[in-house]
């Protein structure tokens, strides 16, 4: 070995000793201070929440008072079409009224009204409740003077009515429905007034599973699931928990769980519950992935309608059994068992045990056989010719 060389190992040995020596043993990192809340914050945090669960459901209920009478008064054949006066253009209002006339006749077999509605998000607003700028559809459904209603309120910003106007009528809008203007209603024109059980249970998040139906013809990002390019799926919250974990693994009682109580395991449901169940409203309206339990769910209502028939839906759905009942005695097979082979179908169940996920050994050979072209284009480019 040169002289150089043992000088300079020599000196790097020597530098660590005395580093070692003088560092070791580590010293551990002190404890992070835990900065407590003053209980006036607490109580002042609770207040404004409370401030904002009743400020929204005051809302709806001006609003379910006020627009279902007036559905109901200016329906024509069961459709009523509400748009605020502010200059419209004539010609869209008369295609987008056709449009939602055309989707009713199609669907509806009860005698149900329909009601759609162009509502500005500051209509009755009291304050910032931070629910009430985002754009949304939100649903209303009730008995009036004896006559069943379904509203679609159609939430959007104080001066983008006729972008709403316009997105929706092209069908490029990103507010669910996407597809159609039915949206939730759809069941509900379709098959009437659920049973006791059933209307609880969606009114406790379960609607969510009805909100859109056939194949979504909007584009979609890579992380998307079914109904997207390759068939990768994304995640929401939900299934990030232990719950969507157990469930993605194939457990049936977990996949149930994730059905039967959304708000258990997704904290933003959680909150807008609490609007929808001192209130005429059954849902606030998803905006996004945040707001979903299974990627997906939208469609599970379709899904079943496609896989059993109208008729074991119609059972169901009009059942006066609970819910887990219903589904078995309608559909012939139990709700949590049925739910584990939807995942499997739409995102996929990766069962449980050493070895890799699919999206990951998917991944895998990408990248692999990736990997294996450029290696091969480097060697053409060496060899001689």
């Amino acid at each position: 070995m040169a002289h150089g060389m043992k000088l300079w190992l020599t000196a790097t040995l020597t530098g660590a000793a005395i580093v070692a020596a003088w560092r070791l043993p580590l010293a551990p990192f002190p404890a992070p201070e835990v900065r407590t809340r003053p209980a006036e914050m607490i109580r002042a945090a609770a207040l404004n929440e409370e401030f904002r669960v009743t400020a929204e459901a005051l809302r709806r209920v001006q609003w379910s008072d006020s627009l279902a009478p007036l559905s109901l008064a200016m329906a024509r054949d069961g459709v009523a079409f509400l748009y605020p006066d502010v200059g419209l253009n004539a010609d869209q209002v008369t295609r987008l009224e056709r449009l939602i006339r055309d989707e009713v006749e199609a669907v509806r077999t009860s005698d149900m009204v329909f009601g759609y509605v162009l509502q500005s998000s500051e209509q009755n607003r009291e304050a910032d409740m931070g629910i009430s700028a985002r754009d949304r559809t939100e649903l209303f459904v009730g008995s009036l003077e004896n006559r069943d209603y379904c509203l679609q309120v159609r939430v959007h910003k104080p001066d983008d009515v006729a972008r709403t106007l316009a997105t929706t009528l092209s069908g490029q809008s990103h507010v669910r429905p996407t597809a159609g203007v039915a949206g939730m209603c759809r069941p509900f024109l379709r098959y009437g007034m659920p049973g006791p059980e059933i209307g609880a249970w969606l009114a406790e998040g379960g609607i969510a599973l009805a909100g859109e139906y056939g194949e979504s013809e909007v584009p979609l990002p890579l992380l998307a699931g079914r109904r997207s390019l390759l068939g990768f799926s994304g995640f929401s919250p939900a299934t990030q928990t232990l719950s969507g974990d157990r469930c993605l693994a194939g457990y049936a009682e977990a996949c149930e769980a994730l059905v039967m109580t959304p708000a258990e395991v997704n904290p933003s449901l959680a909150r807008d519950l609490r609007v929808v169940r001192t209130s005429p409203v059954m849902s606030i309206g998803t905006w996004g992935a945040g707001s979903q339990v299974l990627h997906d769910e939208e469609y599970m209502f379709h899904d079943l309608e496609q896989e059993f028939g109208a008729d074991a839906f119609r059972a169901f759905w009009t059942s006066d059994q609970d819910v887990r009942t219903a589904f078995q005695r309608s559909f012939g097979v139990p709700l949590g068992d049925w739910v584990v082979s939807w995942v499997d179908r739409t995102i996929g169940v990766d069962e449980p045990g050493p070895a890799l996920s699919r999206t990951a050994s998917s991944g895998t050979a990408l990248v692999i056989a990736l990997l294996t072209g450029l290696a091969f284009l480097r060697i053409r480019r060496r060899s001689p010719i």
